[in-house]
């Protein structure tokens, strides 16, 4: 007896295919994208949130590895497909920036001291061998870095992320308001490379990005 097995083309059943930006380094959020032309979108994301958009964006609350199903239908078919997912952490506990900038500012990051080598790569593309260097990107966005030193004979490597903002994003949080006990984001405009800056209540900060606590 001879036995034909079908696809699924056969049969006229949807495309549930899917792709993502997995793996993304806590808290940035995971980029779906779904297949084009179905009637109906359905995602459960594996950590009890859903959605019915094509291409959804999801930020999960913990780093971790999350089972996704998508469910489309079209001409009365309907169809599954499941993946995986993973939220790596953010182990960057070897080095610190002055993240979050606008923009136009060069982040700042500083590496642990004493290291025998330091191998810097700032996500897009440049890297630099120094133990605290300074680079300036040349587009907003949140860009994953990544710092391999050496002690020795043994090699550690530390992920994380530095968020670069529009001058659009920074203006509008320079402009806004701060009520009284909160704190406002303060940030530079364009072309501002000042190491100094007011910021309302006549004191002065030296970072670029600031935070003061109006008081009550």
């Amino acid at each position: 007896m001879e036995i034909i097995i079908r696809s699924a083309e056969d049969y006229n059943l949807p495309d549930c295919s899917w792709t993502s930006n997995s793996p993304v380094y806590y808290p940035n959020p995971i980029q779906f994208t779904g297949p084009s032309g179905m009637e109906s979108y359905q995602w459960i994301f594996g950590d009890g949130g859903t959605s019915i958009n094509q291409s959804p964006s999801h930020a999960y609350a913990a780093a971790s590895s999350y089972n996704v199903s998508l469910t489309v239908s079209k001409g009365g078919c309907s169809r599954a497909c499941a993946g995986r997912v993973q939220v790596k952490s953010q182990t960057g506990d070897c080095w610190t920036s002055n993240s979050l900038v606008c923009i136009g500012t060069a982040v700042e990051f500083d590496g642990p001291s004493g290291m025998d080598s330091y191998i810097w790569d700032f996500g897009d593309g440049s890297e630099s061998r120094e133990e605290d260097p300074v680079h300036l990107y040349s587009a907003p966005g949140t860009y994953t870095v990544v710092l391999v030193v050496r002690e020795g004979h043994s090699n550690k490597g530390c992920p994380g992320s530095v968020l670069v903002r529009s001058q659009t994003d920074c203006d509008r949080t320079a402009n806004a308001p701060a009520p009284d006990g909160t704190a406002a984001q303060l940030a530079p405009s364009r072309g501002t490379n000042s190491s100094r800056g007011e910021v309302g209540d006549d004191q002065a900060s030296s970072r670029e990005n600031r935070v003061r606590i109006y008081p009550g």
